[in-house]
């Protein structure tokens, strides 16, 4: 009864916030459902006639798909998801829109998967490791530490055999989710607050630190010898500013768009993961969309995160810069072996069952 209540009160948040957001009708007419259209903005012949030429000889219905995700307006991974709402767009002749809520609008990463089970949302961005909590054990290879050896070698993972096999496990699964891709994002690495450095191992020792939730992130940093302080993402910057940890862990363009330069002097580039957003579709929507759009919302996410790769590397090096310019002290280890030696129980703990597609991943080169 609990588990019911939960689920419904899940649901009924998210037809809320799809109110809130200005999507007029019940769920099922803003959830893969054809929309409606003034009689006075129907288009004129010709415009229709442009606009399925434009979208080949298929003539798609009228729908609106909803893509949540938790990072902010303005980061890269919403510039990339609203560039993939441009292409399907531009690709069914404006019949289908996706409609892009950033920042969390529709509730956190296991929250946005419960939704999408339950046909509530369409499509969001989630971890890996929030992935394996729900029992799709193999995702949570992307989030174990110090596993990827550069962002052109996790790449090459995601989008290769390996990266097609994770997201076939998610399809695949009871989850009643289908793996739809991934965005790769820059790497997670470690700051910290006025006289605390951390630029060797041993420096860990002792500190509290911020880390994500997930058990795989706790259990790196204990073996790293720190405490790992549970702080929600929205109270991270007071929790530095005021001391209560003495550091926490972000990628680089999170750092500085959360403005932790403001709080923290030292940026460690440890690169312990690389932030890895896997992409999951409702099931129950999924498999009522005509293959010719299923075909589309693919190519259109494929081409709209290669053409962003680029931008993802350049924005890195930026950040960088900004963050030198801010007054941060951005230390790269030279013991970073001991760091990948010292995640030994981590893995016994957290991929046991996953050492053959450990090493496959290893194998994988740039």
């Amino acid at each position: 009864m609990k588990k019911w209540k939960r689920w419904f009160g899940i649901a009924l948040t998210a037809v809320m916030m799809t109110g809130c957001a200005g999507t007029a009708g019940t769920p099922k007419e803003t959830t893969a459902q054809p929309a409606e259209t003034d009689a006075k903005e129907t288009p004129a012949p010709e415009a229709e006639a442009q606009s399925q030429e434009a979208a080949g000889a298929h003539e798609f219905s009228s729908m609106t798909l909803r893509f949540g995700t938790t990072s902010a307006e303005g980061t890269l991974v919403v510039t990339t998801m609203k560039d993939f709402a441009d292409r399907v767009s531009k690709a069914t002749g404006g019949k289908v829109e996706v409609q892009i809520f950033p920042a969390s609008q529709l509730g956190n990463v296991s929250e946005m998967a419960e939704q999408a089970q339950m046909g509530a949302l369409d499509m969001c961005m989630n971890q890996p490791a929030n992935l394996a909590d729900m029992g799709i054990e193999n995702m949570g290879v992307l989030g174990l530490p110090y596993l990827f050896s550069s962002y052109e070698q996790r790449w090459n993972v995601l989008f290769g055999e390996i990266g097609e096999e994770l997201l076939g496990n998610i399809t695949d699964s009871d989850a009643q989710l289908i793996g739809f891709g991934y965005y790769p994002d820059g790497a997670r690495n470690f700051f910290t607050i006025d006289k605390k450095p951390i630029r060797k191992l041993e420096d860990v020792k002792g500190m509290k630190l911020r880390v994500q939730s997930f058990k795989v992130d706790n259990d790196m940093a204990i073996a790293l010898g720190a405490s790992p302080t549970p702080t929600s993402t929205s109270e991270m910057y007071s929790a530095i500013q005021s001391g209560i940890v003495d550091g926490a862990e972000q990628p680089v363009a999170a750092y500085y768009n959360n403005k932790f330069y403001e709080v923290s002097k030292y940026l460690t580039l440890d690169e312990h993961t690389y932030n890895t957003l896997v992409i999951i579709f409702s099931k129950s929507i999924w498999n009522n969309l005509e293959p010719e759009l299923q075909t589309v919302l693919r190519e259109s996410w494929t081409d709209a995160v290669t053409d962003a790769k680029p931008e993802i590397l350049k924005a890195e090096k930026e950040y960088l810069t900004k963050i030198a310019e801010a007054g941060v002290e951005i230390i790269e280890l030279s013991d970073k072996e001991k760091w990948a030696e010292a995640m030994a129980p981590v893995y016994e703990s957290n991929a046991s069952n996953l050492t053959d597609m450990v090493e496959r991943i290893r194998a994988v080169t740039e």
